[in-house]
Order: structure tokens, then sequence, then C-alpha cells
């Protein structure tokens, strides 16, 4: 079971890489996008931070069996999933549901296409995690500030 924002019961969002190495997981290939580092495998990609090591994103693809909520798996059509989790936004053609986050699915066809079915589920941390915030930026997170009236 594929959960939004956490992942499934052997990947977990926020986990280190080094916690993973116990998985059966073949790797076929690794590709370096920025500050990540994507782990593939046939059905599974694993995006790894490179400089904290953590788990950030975990894709799914068939063949794998994985379904996520309200069962929503591969052969889920754009019209169920949005019957099933409501409105959502589409950007460079993933579909993100405003109900849920954390989660988002991409489809084989054009996102008009209402028989367009599910291709890949993405799960991933949907707030970013905000560590060593330099203190100027910190000191304006906590101040409150009156709007006008």
């Amino acid at each position: 079971m594929i959960e939004p924002s956490l992942g499934t019961k052997d990947f977990k969002i926020g986990d280190l890489i080094t916690s993973l190495e116990q998985v059966t997981f073949k790797i076929m290939s690794v590709e370096q996008r920025g500050d990540l580092e994507v782990l593939k495998s046939k059905e599974l990609w694993l995006f790894v931070n490179i400089i904290t090591r953590e788990l950030v994103q975990i894709t799914f693809f068939p063949p794998s069996n994985e379904v996520t909520i309200k069962n929503i798996g591969f052969q889920t059509t754009k019209e169920n999933v949005e019957l099933l989790l409501g409105k959502g936004a589409f950007n460079d053609g993933v579909f993100e549901p405003f109900s849920i986050l954390g989660i988002s699915f991409e489809y084989n066809k054009n996102e008009d296409d209402v028989n367009a079915q599910v291709s890949a589920i993405s799960v991933y941390s949907p707030y970013p995690k905000l560590t060593n915030i330099p203190k100027h930026i910190k000191k304006n997170l906590a101040r409150k500030i009156r709007l006008p009236k």
C-alpha cells in the first residue's frame, strides 16, 4: 500500500538511504538531478537528497502492483482518480489532488483524455524540511505581521 507523504512498508520518506540496504532492490541505473540522486529499477525510482542522504520521493511504475488510497492503481483512469480524490492541479503533466497532500499521478496519455490510465504514482513530503535556516530568515518567520484592514 502506497501512503501519501509516507511511502510503503519497505520505503519511507525521510529514511536515510543506508537504512534501505536490507531491502532487496535491484538498481538498474543511477541519475544525478541537481541535489538529488535517482536510484532506478524497473518499477521503482528512489529520489535521495545527496546532502542529507534522505529519501525524499518514491515513484512507482508498472508492473508494480502497489495501490494507494481508495485502491487507485495503474489501471485506474483519470476520470476515476478525479471522482475518488476530487479536483486537483496539473503541473508539467502530473496531477496533484487538492484533497490529499504528498501524492501525485502521471497518465499514459494527454491530460485532457478522461480515459488516460495512471502510468506513475509518486509520494513525497508535501512540506520542505527547514533545517539550517539563516538567522535573518528565521527572525522574519517568527515575527507576526499585522495586515492592513
